[in-house]
């Protein structure tokens, strides 16, 4: 277990501590979230009835991972937190915050919702990130009848019971917000799918095409490849009908009699037998991140596919896209939940801040978790709530909400669902698409 140096202090002295103490890393990742399988909140094994700790409004706890594997993650949400909170800034405000790391083990995030509860009365969680974790985190905050607002893409984690929130992008919520553009106000109807065959993948597929039936629209084909891959010729070569070119026999008949005549030979090699793609689909999407497009796309631009849209996640949206992939994803399409070129007021401030203090630009996992620090601020600020209670009640009554990643509304099972930030490739650069803002 690890715990920050000193666990509850003033919001300078843990701002102070957040610099000296803790080494932030500086590396990019090239995966934007861990593939995580999402384990059933059915899981998990029915509670005991909850012990009874002393509240302090004041102190918010907070379980993220701050070492390990995913400690980049942990460390960017961390700020988010921090700069909802003024650490470094001259605030009236009087929180503070306990911090507790869980280095991604679901065990030890259980552990930390326990020990902050136990140790320091927190009235509210924040937290965890990771998608096991926060299924055990959930069980444990539930079971100890205290909010925990979780940061994770568990699409249902909130079924776990009533003490249980979240504010953060999921796999749903883009492949909803995709659909709808392409689908519905772009008039697309036929789609193919190209994805990783590894759970991030294989759930974005099948969501994808859900919804794209649901539309009215049709999947043309299908194609999974190793997560690992970087020769992508055989998959593209199905989807537009040159694996097996005898089976076109008309096509490759004729084909091969031209060849035989220009080269002037009996019988020439399947290989010269070029047919032409046959590209029955209006858009092509592909579950994966920025380094992975980038050998993808020149790929299907050697098979002729054109005029075909290009879709995708929000691991798209990374100067690596424009890197790797140039030319070939000029006019894609992807979606995040936050973009430092939105030009709400309260977005350009945000970012203006977030730089000032920490000489980089926010992305998706430090505006989320600043936004669900905002929110306790915001809600911890009336006088009416001073329980854990209290507070879990007034998160209830909320319909809707807005922040930095956009505005949101809250389901009957107290999720937020979200329309995302649409965003394209046009000279060059990641920029939004005409509208989406």
């Amino acid at each position: 277990m690890f715990i920050s140096r000193i666990l509850i202090c003033s919001i300078l002295c843990l701002g102070v501590i957040a610099c000296s103490g803790g080494q932030v890393r500086k590396e990019k990742e090239e995966v934007l979230l861990p593939p995580d399988s999402p384990e059933s909140p059915e899981s998990v094994e029915p509670s005991v009835p909850p012990k009874t700790f002393e509240t302090k409004k004041q102190v918010i706890g907070c379980i993220l991972p701050l070492s390990g594997k995913y400690a980049s993650y942990g460390t960017k949400s961390l700020k988010g937190i921090q700069q909802a909170f003024q650490f470094f800034e001259s605030s009236s405000m009087s929180f503070e915050l306990a911090i507790y790391d869980s280095k991604g083990n679901p065990k030890e995030a259980a552990d930390g919702v326990s020990y902050l509860v136990d140790h320091y009365g927190v009235v509210a969680i924040i937290g965890p990130l990771l998608t096991q974790e926060s299924v055990q985190a959930a069980a444990k905050a539930q079971e100890l009848q205290v909010p925990l607002l979780n940061l994770s893409q568990h699409p249902t984690i909130t079924e776990i019971g009533d003490y249980v929130f979240r504010n953060a992008m999921t796999k749903q919520h883009q492949t909803d917000t995709l659909v709808d553009y392409a689908c519905g106000e772009q008039g697309l109807r036929k789609f193919v799918i190209l994805y990783p065959q590894d759970s991030y993948g294989i759930e974005f597929a099948n969501q994808f095409w859900d919804k794209v039936e649901e539309c009215g629209g049709t999947i043309e084909g299908i194609e999974a490849y190793e997560p690992d891959q970087s020769d992508f010729n055989q998959e593209v070569k199905k989807l537009v009908g040159l694996h097996q070119p005898k089976a076109r026999e008309e096509e490759y008949h004729l084909e091969e009699t031209n060849r035989k005549i220009e080269m002037n030979k009996e019988e020439v090699p399947e290989s010269l037998v070029k047919l032409s793609s046959q590209i029955d689909f209006e858009a092509i999407f592909i579950p994966d991140y920025a380094k992975t497009i980038g050998q993808i796309a020149p790929t299907l631009a050697f098979y002729d596919i054109q005029n075909v849209t290009l879709l995708g996640t929000q691991g798209w949206n990374s100067s690596d896209l424009i890197r790797r992939g140039q030319e070939y994803v000029t006019g894609a399409i992807f979606v995040d939940g936050f973009s430092t070129k939105n030009p709400e007021s309260s977005v350009l401030e945000f970012v203006k801040k977030f730089e000032n203090t920490f000489g980089e630009s926010p992305e998706l996992w430090e505006a989320q978790a600043y936004d669900v620090a905002q929110l306790l601020v915001s809600l911890l600020s009336e006088e009416s709530i001073q329980t854990r209670e209290n507070l879990k009640d007034r998160l209830l009554s909320l319909s809707d909400m807005s922040g930095v990643t956009g505005e949101a509304t809250l389901s009957e099972t107290h999720d937020v669902k979200k329309k995302l930030f649409l965003l394209t490739v046009k000279n060059g650069e990641i920029v939004p698409l005409m509208n989406s803002f």
